[in-house]
């Protein structure tokens, strides 16, 4: 049997699942918009990465941005065919009264509608009279010319208009987005109303906004479904009834009513599992374009314009109404000003208003109305609120009582009488609900349906089903008659497909047309797409020919459907097909067996989806389908599994094959004439002009305001001590002169001037002042770097020194190594005897589900090979030529400037020196790099054998072969995203990002990029591992192509089933896949191998036994017991309660070896984490990708938060949560799974098995989980991996902790006392791990830290330091940049510790010194030269002085860490187990329970009352002091009381600390 660790990957009983996932994404980080495109105005939302469902806002930081686009003239008379300058929103609606011909607003209901005999046309221009309307005469329809524009003939199309509109919002959304971002897909929301050619004329405006239209959305089902995203309804297929819901959206240009369904349905997901989708589907719409904000508006400008009539002035000068509605200027500002007055309304019973000059320069005009009077004046839209209502109902087949609930939407929705109206119609206020944003309810929508067309999102899955609003068919030819077949209704789902037969084998034309309604009222069919065959008649022929089929058996089809982007009718193929027999079996058919794509077999049976109006009786599949004749009745159909096995001796029946040839096609878009590609290459050049006249127009403003601005700062130059003191008087009387030129040509001739001009005045005075500003700056520069350098070379001195000493130390030791030889033997056998007696136990390391770890033997060899120096001679030679070249070049330089007056540049710069200090520092940490890499590695396995018997080098890293001496750099740096780039740079500081790099630098860039990998948990059955890695494709696919290869591990083998072990051999075959995938047989490599045999799967442990440890434990127990029973109390504090043997260390890729950057990521923070998950509480970790570390993290936080085995027979919980359930990681998917193991349930609602009833940690990117606080307990926020600079350590940014609503959640003062006496004794181990014995080295020289032994931020890297740096007992304060993290300190605790401080003077001993001597035991046996320490347990009084790092054996550094939150588990559980028993001790012997008649908060006998109580424990200072926690925090007090409600289920009373003096309390 293989040795422990070396077995086949097989016989770990795994069940492998494989997947292999591409996925299509864009190279820049991709983000998608929602546009909810109104009437009066336009909401966008924006969807990237970091930035889930956010409101764009405008340039003005308001959230919706008026529906306007207007050209204000160019005031520049040099260029008379100069574009105006566009201006939109709010500042084109207030040019209007200026400029009304030039302002054009609210032109969406003129989107494709004919100029001549339109109503809508009519009522346009009696709103804006002088706008010049004209028809677009290569189509129809409206076009607009401009009186800015004399000069250009051609008119201005709606869609053109509408597409600088969705230019700016583009724009907006991209200034929002960041740089990287690239903003092109967009799902934009329509009525329900809107035809083919209304459709189309949106879609064409957003391509030449440069926006891709993924889908059109009606206005309903866009609310509807923002109305799902944050609901689960019941489930149809377990019985429950779906829920009706009427969605009334009354906006500006019209009111529409739609009918929605909201249910659950459980379908079928990947593999045997079947999942819960959300859908939601319209069952019917209906409108009324009439009827809307607008409308409203009209009714008080009427009213308006009869009362202006009729006032004295106008009597006089008797004008009539219709002059006032034909003067452009007098129109604009009584629509804007009636739509103020409606929305004032609809608060107050009566408003007014105030003109001043209107019509005339000198008429006023003062406008007063009361609520009862627009009522009045609206009856008429009163009456038609129901019409929509109606219309709906009856396209649905629904009554009012079917409906749970009408949910308004729209701004005009809010207008009183429409309420009432709608109450009544309903019949009951209950049902009429405002639970959705009445604003943006649709735009949240369309952004989630973008977000969900999207491939680079994943979000909740909601299924949605839209309507087309009119119905539509086909129409052609046949025997010289029109044919006609209708095809869909007005209720039929969008993406609903229908097979269409035609008795014609000779190619020909037909039509699809869709049923709109004509002016009056009737339907008409109207043509909009013509499809013409190419192919048809010869692929008659070659049915005939080939397969012998006749024109009676042929059959013409073509399968048409409603597209999923604008749900218009469209032709997806074509084919004519016949039965002939069959000659001889395919290929095909073959390798459908082999791929899974033949013969269903099996008992599971997939769930099919209900597709409604769909015809299912003449769908084909569009590929070959075999059919046999019938065969006899009663015949019976032989079984799949033993027809193999028996021989048939009858003759096979004949069989028939359906052959199939595909019939190429065109299809051409009918009904308005389409824009010719002139016409639109001339749209977009102008588009493209009006772009560039407004980027050269915000360049001359900016260089005119910089300009201005520098004029202004002379005076400022001029008086500053240090530009007077780096320049001259004459100079300085130029500048000023220069200046006042300056300042009076802007105000004179220059302020017309055109961008050149600018820039070259600006350019003449920068000439001047620039020098002299660069001679100041290095004035005040130049010592803290000359300083710097000098620090640096200080450094070079000390690491020369160094040097020398260790190849002088190395030097003694290779002689004493011969000597040692012979007493080598000797050793080996102490040390084993000593191991074996000793009480260190691997038991609680079981739950690191690793069993590729080994145990050194100091038996295996009898000698020791001499390591060989870290550094060479001539690494000293090049160091203090280094040293010396630039102690040369600064002392020249020096002297050089030292001539030189403060007027004269200088000759030796501030980046010169800093370049220099970086040079050097580059130097010393190239050799403390070398000399980590040159630490003992494991010996790689014996070489593996392929399938030929040829042998693959292999390593310690998985066998994946030798790195290439060299690896091409240029072409991977550019297709890497922007974060990991920065990353790499700092990583590879100094290497070229072209040509090619060495093999060591290649490993690292391939280690740390390619691949990556992350962990997930599926079905609470499996662990799973992904990994991913880039490859290249076409454009077509967006230039990027991710590829997945995974697999699935039963949970039976621990947190991840050790499951990271296929990371490396995961990731060469994703590799190998993404340059060809349809290299299959790896995968069915990987199968075979690793594959689990029959009956192999072992049952998963059960809470009380969740790792071998526990059995072991619970044995061990009953042995040692006198009875046989187990001990149900063990108050014995022992040392190996969580260590692990000597020379313990950990497979490649194990989680835990990111422990140390765990430690880094977290400083202090991993206290207040590690007792949130102590408490099983939920733990969401939210980052960025890549999410493999964070994975790695939630990890960490489970594994050091286990409860060792030392404690499972002390805490009565049952079941025990030895374990925090880790998640890894999860998406918007696994809601249903986040809401399980909430403290909130008990374990008897739970599953019985481990951890299920009580927390999780999980990782997640999708930030929409962080905003549903009560999905977890605490929410812990990652900073993104390139916003901490790991070379300077004081700007690093720490993760947020955070409770529910947002609570900050801070580390204790006592948890920064005690992470720094971690880091600094693990810090002291780093270095010591590498170092010779401790009888060979100076103890001067044993322990090594950082220079800084109070800077937690520094890397916990095993870098050899300089000096040696003893704990401190009394560190100083933490960094500024912590206090973000930490708790401030009390007063309470600030005024007893200088208390303390004055009263025991002269003491030697303070508490900090014991405190930080009590920390440091949990540290014991963690010096790899030995030593004997006592146990954490022990009092204070029983401890020994010595170091904290001598103890008995060496242990991974990871282990140690482990076993150093072990021990602290064991601490604090068994200290509070002791408190419970005595308690309960003191309530047998018949004490009082009392508590010395004082409480924490002095309240004396009734604490002491309430300590009586059965179920009371009062937790006393010093319980708190040997647990190890901060008596003067209220975040430790509650951290105690919750921990014995959770584990003993009693109430605890907890005392801080105090001061009392006399028997009183004074602190």
């Amino acid at each position: 049997m293989p040795p422990h660790g070396r077995r086949r990957l097989s016989s770990l009983a795994i069940t492998l699942s494989l997947f292999c996932l591409f996925v299509s994404t864009a190279s820049a980080v991709s983000a998608v918009l929602g546009i909810d495109l109104g009437t009066e105005y336009i909401k966008t939302a924006l969807v990237k990465p970091g930035i889930p469902l956010e409101i764009v806002l405008t340039k003005d930081s308001k959230r919706k941005e008026t529906a306007a686009v207007a050209f204000k003239p160019s005031k520049s008379s040099s260029e008379p065919n100069a574009f105006p300058e566009r201006v939109y929103g709010g500042d084109a609606l207030a040019l209007s009264a200026r400029f009304p011909r030039d302002v054009y607003s609210n032109l969406k209901p003129l989107l494709a509608q004919q100029y001549q005999k339109n109503d809508l046309v009519g009522t346009y221009q009696q709103r804006f009279p002088e706008l010049g309307i004209h028809e677009y005469t290569s189509r129809g329809t409206v076009g607009f010319s401009s009186s800015s524009f004399p000069w250009m003939e051609d008119p201005f199309s709606v869609e053109e208009l509408l597409a600088m509109e969705l230019k700016n919002i583009r724009a907006n959304a991209a200034a929002m987005a960041g740089k990287g971002s690239t903003i092109k897909d967009a799902v934009i929301t329509i009525p329900p109303f809107f035809t083919a050619e209304e459709k189309r004329a949106v879609v064409l405006a957003a391509d030449l906004a440069g926006l891709r239209v993924l889908s059109l959305i009606s206005d309903g089902l866009a609310v509807g479904l923002n109305y799902a995203t944050s609901r689960s309804f019941p489930t149809v297929n377990e019985g429950g009834k779906p829920e009706i819901h009427l969605i009334f959206d009354m906006g500006a240009g019209s009111t529409s009513a739609t009918i929605l369904k909201f249910q659950g349905k459980t379908v079928k997901d990947i593999g045997k599992f079947n999942k819960t989708v959300q859908e939601v589907q319209v069952l019917g719409a209906g409108w009324d374009k009439s009827l809307g904000g607008d409308a409203l508006n009209q009714v008080i400008v009427d009213d308006m314009v009869v009362k202006f009539a009729s006032t004295d002035r106008m009597q006089e000068l008797g004008s009539e109404a219709k002059q006032f509605t034909q003067h452009g200027r007098t129109m604009a500002k009584l629509w804007k000003e009636s739509e103020r007055l409606r929305q004032v309304l609809s608060a107050n019973t009566e408003t007014q208003a105030s003109f001043e000059g209107l019509y005339l320069d000198d008429v006023n005009f003062k406008y007063k109305i009361t609520r009862a009077q627009f009522e009045k004046l609206s009856l008429k839209y009163a009456t038609q609120v129901k019409s929509p209502i109606t219309l709906a109902l009856e396209s649905a087949k629904l009554s009012l009582s079917d409906l749970e609930s009408v949910i308004l939407h729209g701004g005009a929705v809010r207008t009183p009488f429409v309420q009432k109206e709608l109450e009544a119609i309903v019949g009951s206020a209950e049902k009429i609900r405002t639970n959705v944003n009445s604003d943006e309810a649709a735009v949240f929508g369309a952004a989630f349906k973008a977000a969900t067309l999207s491939p680079s999102f994943r979000v909740k899955e909601i299924r949605t089903g839209d309507t087309p609003g009119y119905a539509s068919g086909a129409t052609w030819i046949a025997d010289g008659k029109e044919r006609q077949q209708k095809l869909f209704t007005p209720t039929s789902t969008i993406g609903a497909e229908k097979q269409v037969a035609f008795k014609l084998l000779e190619d020909f034309t037909f039509s699809l047309y869709q049923q709109t309604p004509a002016q009056a009222g009737e339907f008409v069919d109207k043509p909009i797409v013509h499809i013409q065959t190419k192919n048809l008649s010869a692929s008659v022929k070659q049915l005939e020919d080939s397969f012998g089929c006749v024109a009676a058996d042929m059959s013409t089809k073509f399968a048409i459907r409603l597209s999923s982007i604008d749900g218009l009718p469209e032709v997806v193929r074509g084919s004519v097909s016949c039965e002939a027999t069959e000659k001889k079996g395919g290929v095909v058919d073959g390798m459908k067996d082999l791929f899974g794509f033949g013969s269903k077999k099996g008992d599971q049976k997939p769930l099919v989806d209900d597709v409604e109006d769909l015809d299912t009786s003449n769908l084909s599949s569009g590929s070959e389908t075999a059919s046999t004749t019938s065969s006899p009745k009663g015949s019976a159909t032989p079984d799949p599994a033993t027809s193999d096995n028996k021989v048939d001796d009858k003759p096979k029946e004949a069989k028939k094959k359906t052959q199939i040839v595909y019939v190429d096609f065109t299809s051409e878009a009918t009904g308005l004439p389409q824009l010719s590609e002139e016409t639109l290459k001339r749209i977009k050049e102008r588009l493209d002009a009006f772009d560039a006249s407004d980027r050269s127009r915000v360049r001359r403003e900016e260089t005119l305001n910089t300009l201005e601005g520098f004029t202004y700062k002379a005076r400022d130059l001029l008086e500053d001590e240090g530009f007077i003191a780096a320049s001259t008087d004459i100079l300085r009387k130029e500048i000023e002169q220069k200046f006042k030129d300056a300042s009076d040509w802007l105000y004179g001739d220059g302020a017309d001037a055109n961008r050149d001009a600018l820039k070259e005045r600006l350019d003449e005075l920068r000439g001047l002042v620039d020098p002299v500003q660069k001679r100041k700056e290095e004035a005040a520069k130049r010592p803290s770097a000359l300083k710097s350098l000098q620090e640096a070379l200080d450094q070079v001195k000390v690491m020369v020194d160094v040097v020398k000493q260790q190849q002088e130390a190395q030097s003694v030791a290779a002689e004493q190594t011969s000597s040692s030889a012979s007493s080598a033997s000797l050793a080996a056998d102490s040390a084993s005897s000593a191991a074996e007696s000793s009480s260190i136990s691997v038991d609680d390391f079981d739950d690191l589900d690793d069993d590729t770890y080994s145990t050194s033997s100091t038996t295996s060899s009898t000698t020791s090979t001499p390591t060989a120096p870290p550094y060479s001679p001539a690494d000293l030679a090049s160091l203090i030529s280094t040293r010396d070249d630039v102690q040369s070049w600064l002392d020249s330089k020096v002297a050089a400037q030292d001539k030189l007056s403060p007027t004269d540049d200088p000759v030796i710069l501030a980046s010169d020196l800093e370049a220099k200090s970086r040079d050097l520092n580059k130097v010393v940490m190239d050799l403390l790099q070398r000399q980590m890499k040159k630490a003992p590695k494991t010996p790689p396995p014996p070489p593996k054998k392929e399938k030929g018997g040829k042998k693959v080098k292999g390593g310690a890293k998985g066998g994946k072969g030798k790195l290439p001496k060299s690896i091409d750099i240029e072409e991977l740096w550019k297709d890497m995203p922007a974060g990991e780039r920065e990353e790499l740079e700092k990583a590879m500081k100094g290497v070229k990002k072209e040509g090619s790099v060495e093999e060591e630098e290649a490993a690292l860039f391939l280690i740390r990029f390619d691949p990556k990998a992350g962990y997930f948990v599926h079905h609470d059955e499996y662990a799973g591992i992904s990994s991913y890695v880039k490859g290249e494709t076409e454009a077509v696919e967006r230039n990027a192509l991710m590829l997945a290869v995974g697999v699935l591990i039963p949970l039976s083998y621990g947190r991840l089933g050790k499951s990271w072990r296929y990371a490396d051999e995961l990731g060469s075959l994703a590799k190998k896949l993404v340059k060809d995938s349809t290299k299959t047989e790896l995968l069915d490599d990987l199968w075979q191998e690793h594959q689990a045999q029959e009956g192999e799967n072992a049952t998963r442990p059960t809470s009380g036994e969740a790792s071998p440890s526990a059995l072991k434990e619970k044995r061990r127990r009953a042995k040692s017991s006198p009875n046989g029973q187990p001990y149900t109390r063990n108050r014995a504090v022992s040392s190996a309660s969580a260590l692990a043997p000597p020379g313990q260390t950990l497979s490649a890729r194990h989680p835990a070896l990111s422990l140390s950057t765990y430690l880094d990521t977290f400083g202090p923070l991993v206290f207040p984490i590690y007792k949130a998950a102590l408490l099983r509480k939920r733990i969401l970790l939210l980052g960025h990708a890549p999410v493999e570390l964070a994975c790695n993290f939630a990890y960490n936080i489970s594994i050091l938060s286990t409860l060792p085995a030392a404690l499972h027979t002390l805490l009565p919980l049952s079941p025990l949560p030895t374990r925090l359930r880790p998640l890894f990681s999860v998406g918007v998917h696994d809601i249903p799974t986040l809401t399980t193991g909430s403290r909130d349930s008990t374990p008897q609602e739970s599953l019985a098995t481990e951890g299920q009833a009580y927390g999780w940690v999980a990782c997640t990117t999708d930030h929409i989980l962080g905003t549903k606080d009560h999905l977890y307990d605490t929410l812990v926020i990652l900073p993104s991996p390139s916003s901490t600079d790991h070379e300077n350590q004081t700007n690093k940014v720490w993760p947020r902790v955070q409770g529910r609503r947002a609570v900050n959640i801070r580390a204790t003062q006592r948890d920064a006392r005690r992470y720094r006496v971690l880091r600094q004794g693990l810090a002291q181990y780093h270095s010591s791990s590498s170092r010779p014995p401790s009888s060979q080295q100076p103890a001067a020289e044993r322990y090594t830290d950082d220079p800084n032994p109070n800077n937690d931020t520094a890397p916990l890297l095993p870098m050899p330091s300089l000096s040696h740096i003893p704990i401190d007992p009394n560190p100083p304060p933490p960094e500024p940049d912590q206090n973000d993290i930490l708790e401030s300190q009390s007063w309470s605790a600030l005024a007893y510790n200088s208390f303390m401080w004055w009263a025991s003077a002269g003491e030697t001993r303070t508490d900090r010194e014991e405190e930080a001597e009590y920390d440091s035991s949990l540290l014991a046996n963690l010096d790899p030269y030995g030593g004997e320490t006592p146990s954490p347990g022990m009092s204070r009084g029983r401890r020994g002085s010595g170091s904290p790092f001598e103890g008995e054996g060496r242990v991974g550094f990871e282990m140690a860490l482990i076993g150093y939150f072990h021990r602290l588990t064991v601490l604090i559980l068994r200290t509070l187990s002791d408190v419970v028993d005595a308690a309960a001790n003191e309530r047998d012997d018949g004490g009082s329970g009392s508590v010395d008649g004082r409480s924490e908060d002095g309240r004396g006998e009734d604490a002491a009352a309430a300590a009586a109580e059965d179920d009371v424990v009062v937790v006393e200072v010093d319980d708190m002091t040997r647990m190890g926690l901060d008596i003067w925090s209220e975040s430790d007090r509650v951290f105690v009381e919750e921990l014995v409600e959770f584990y003993w289920g009693r109430k605890a009373i907890v005392r801080g600390g105090r001061v009392e003096c006399c028997g009183v309390r004074v602190i």
